[in-house]
């Protein structure tokens, strides 16, 4: 209603409905990610829009054509910089991969050698309480056989005796 209204009272001409819409080139590059280029593309926008609808078309059509070709190569730069970055990103993350598989490598390695290294240990120390059970066993077993040997030569010892007192008395 303002624009109406402006057209109405100030004299200005009323812009046709066909010459209003802007190059279509800046309604792409609103369409981009970078809010940069988004936020210039509106002011470009807005700039030709104003300029269609203030009948200016040709005095500032150049500069506006230069700012939209300026435009365009600073969103391919940004896009060609944002593909560089991706890829010395990349370039760096499989350089980090590549030195952490490295590294899970090494620990492995070590890892299975501290394995190896408490299994022979825990070999030996198995080996060594088996020899030391053995020998405790060993040990047991001749203290026990000499006891049930002095104690077998006791009641030996006695029933000779007993027998020896038995002779005597029938002879």
């Amino acid at each position: 209603k303002m624009k109406q209204i402006s057209y109405k009272y100030i004299g200005l001409p009323k812009p046709s409905e066909d010459s209003i819409s802007p190059s279509n080139k800046i309604y792409e590059l609103a369409n981009k990610e970078n809010p940069i280029i988004r936020e210039l593309s509106g002011t470009l926008k807005e700039l030709d829009t104003f300029m269609i609808n203030h009948d200016v078309k040709n005095a500032g059509r150049k500069i506006l054509s230069q700012a939209r070709n300026e435009l365009n190569e600073l969103s391919k730069k940004i896009d060609q910089l944002k593909a560089e970055n991706q890829d010395l990103l990349k370039k760096k993350l499989d350089e980090q991969n590549e030195k952490f598989n490295q590294m899970m490598a090494n620990y492995e390695n070590s890892m299975e050698e501290h394995i190896k290294d408490k299994e022979i240990a825990l070999m030996k120390q198995f080996d060594q309480e088996k020899h030391d059970l053995y020998q405790q066993h060993h040990e047991q077993l001749n203290s026990e056989l000499s006891h049930q040997a002095s104690k077998y030569k006791e009641e030996l010892e006695n029933e000779l005796v007993r027998q020896a007192v038995d002779m005597q008395r029938r002879w």
